[in-house]
């Protein structure tokens, strides 16, 4: 996004519970993939990705259908563009855990699998709702948490794109 999101960056949107994170990330994620300006911003066209680990399917395809509706898009010509957007709602959804032997973090096989689907189907943009369901380090543990930002640069700049973050922010603020 022009001004906004640099390429070969992660970039972290935060809010409260039910702000409409989700709901701001679909039409980034929508316009990204048709290459049409995004809250009035230009937006560079690429194929996107969302692991929207707090949705399930029946909402994303409502959400979905809403975005296709305000922008007069049928739901084929958005997939065929390719957007996708996968719902794991319940899921483990970790892409990072502790490596308690060695108190250092360590990719999942759902890390491995993300990364592989980037690759495969040329993904240039990532959003992965929320951090709280994708993190499995200590969140107090700086160590950990640098990991695996270190690990979502490294995608970033592996698709030559963007990779954001979306979290609740602390109760303590």
């Amino acid at each position: 996004v022009e001004g906004t999101f640099l390429s070969e960056t992660v970039g972290l949107i935060s809010g409260n519970g039910g702000a409409g994170k989700s709901t701001l990330m679909m039409p980034l994620a929508t316009c990204a993939t048709l290459g049409l300006p995004w809250l009035g911003l230009a937006v560079k066209p690429g194929k996107a990705l969302m692991l929207a680990c707090e949705d399930d399917r029946r909402i994303v395809r409502l959400r979905q259908r809403w975005i296709n509706s305000a922008i007069d898009i049928g739901m084929a010509d958005v997939l065929d563009a390719g957007l996708d957007v996968i719902p794991r709602s319940g899921k483990d959804n970790t892409l990072m855990e502790l490596d308690r032997a060695a108190w250092r973090m360590k990719r999942t096989q759902l890390m491995d699998q993300l990364e592989k689907r980037c690759r495969r189907t040329g993904i240039q943009l990532v959003i992965i709702d929320t951090v709280a369901k994708t993190f499995g380090g200590r969140v107090f543990e700086e160590r950990h948490v640098t990991q695996f930002i270190d690990e979502m640069q490294r995608l970033a700049e592996l698709i030559h794109g963007v990779v954001l973050l979306t979290q609740h922010p602390s109760m303590s603020g």
